[in-house]
């Protein structure tokens, strides 16, 4: 067969993304835009001998662009307060007539662990203020474990800021935890329906209950209908451990960009630990945050969360909204250094890979070839995978040539979609829209 090679060269820079559509060098992940570093290896037996397999694809003609990988609105926000700060009385901004509040109580795992992850996704956030740092939630040893009491909307009150009197019938309907207990998602959890009658504003809502002080809630605020909305996007959802994170982030009232706008974020990690991040501001509506160092090494399949709340001036009051982006941290265990597209004898691409750990990993990439019109089309989705010891290792990525002639397509020939992904980690390493 015709032997072709192209030789393509690794760019180091890494782009802010756009809101939208995005270009295919914003959605690349590249393995040597991070140091490389040695993780150790899960105590499983691994396959260490190679495997190939191809398989057909479509035949759909190549465009180049490509979709936001996650792109959401919310029209809600949330969180988290103390039963002291419930009986003396919490904020509400209501945007939008009919809200629907919803109440959880919480636990703690640990006494000096702040709230998170696999427990809430939140840190300990008083409502409303932009500058407060996430602190502990303290709790004694003793109660480290107590779920919290359940919050009855009974003895919720509602009122606008500056009286002293509860709103008559404010509340329309009221879900209480008996209600919700056929579902253990659940369990000590409520939620009420607020009346179009009140209004739109700032509100104060507090418990004639008697919950203890260091007990801890998390109110969420839904305001369906409303066109005043949070819009996140982001380009790719897998990053390398000390990797920016790169998103979208605009306060609009339907295509109207909200002016004044606030916006803090923080993440978690899977087991629940939550560092404030300095948000950098790029062009309109884009943002870029540095992973916190420690908050890399994760079991397969865990994911990370982005939060971000967001704050605008509405007349005397505030809008609020709040909203999160799940994401995956890879180890920068190996670096691609070179690749060539080169067909012959069965190999597809030449791979030059520099491993600092030993392990499985996986080269993958789809395969476009020429049809008689000069559009490129694609022929087959190729996945190769070795086991590789630390050092520069060359692997190539395999063809399946019984399904190249099936094709009828000729050359030019071109690899896109190509990854090098680590699979003791499940982590995406590299990851390039054309060869």
């Amino acid at each position: 067969m015709k032997r072709t090679m192209i030789v393509s060269l690794i760019a180091a820079s890494a782009n802010l993304m756009t809101v939208g559509n995005v270009t295919a060098s914003e959605s690349e992940l590249n393995s040597m835009s991070v140091p490389m570093q040695q993780r150790s290896m899960e105590s499983i037996t691994s396959e260490q001998q190679p495997i190939h397999f191809s398989f057909a694809e479509t035949g759909e003609v190549w465009e180049n662009r490509q979709s936001a990988e996650v792109a959401l609105e919310s029209n809600e926000y949330w969180f988290q307060v103390s039963g002291a700060e419930l009986k003396s009385g919490v904020d509400l901004d209501i945007s939008e007539p009919e809200p629907l509040v919803r109440f959880s109580s919480l636990t703690l795992a640990d006494p000096r662990q702040s709230l998170g992850g696999n427990q809430t996704g939140l840190p300990s956030v008083q409502p409303g203020l932009m500058s407060k740092q996430p602190g502990l939630s303290e709790m004694p040893g003793a109660q480290s474990r107590r779920r919290a009491n359940a919050i009855n909307p009974d003895q919720l009150e509602i009122f606008r800021e500056g009286q002293v009197q509860p709103m008559i019938a404010a509340k329309l309907n009221m879900i209480n935890e008996t209600q919700l207990a056929s579902d253990s998602v659940f369990q000590r959890s409520g939620a009420m329906k607020l009346n179009s009658s009140i209004g739109t504003g700032r509100f104060k809502m507090r418990t004639r209950q008697s919950l203890r002080d260091s007990d801890q809630y998390l109110i969420n605020i839904k305001e369906k209908g409303s066109q005043k909305k949070l819009h996140m996007s982001a380009p790719r959802l897998s990053l390398l451990s000390g990797e920016a994170i790169t998103f979208g982030a605009q306060m609009k009232d339907r295509n109207r960009v909200l002016s004044g706008a606030g916006y803090q974020a923080y993440v978690v990690s899977p087991d629940g630990e939550t560092s404030w991040v300095k948000l950098r501001e790029g062009k309109k509506g884009q943002w870029q945050v540095d992973m916190p160092s420690r908050l890399g090494h994760t079991r397969p399949g865990e994911l990370h969360e982005l939060y971000i709340d967001a704050y605008a001036p509405e007349g005397n009051n505030q809008l609020r909204r709040s909203g999160k982006i799940a994401f995956s941290v890879a180890t920068p265990t190996a670096q691609l250094e070179d690749i060539k597209l080169v067909m012959e004898d069965g190999t597809l691409a030449d791979s030059m890979i520099n491993v600092a750990s030993e392990g499985r990993y996986e080269l993958r990439g789809t395969l476009y070839g020429t049809d008689e019109k000069g559009e490129m089309r694609s022929i087959m989705r190729s996945h190769s995978a070795y086991w590789l010891t630390p050092g520069l290792q060359q692997v190539a990525l395999k063809l399946d040539q019984k399904i190249l002639e099936n094709s009828g397509l000729s050359e030019p020939f071109t690899l896109k979609s190509f990854e090098l992904i680590d699979q003791s980690q499940l982590g995406v390493l590299h990851r390039q829209s054309e060869i």
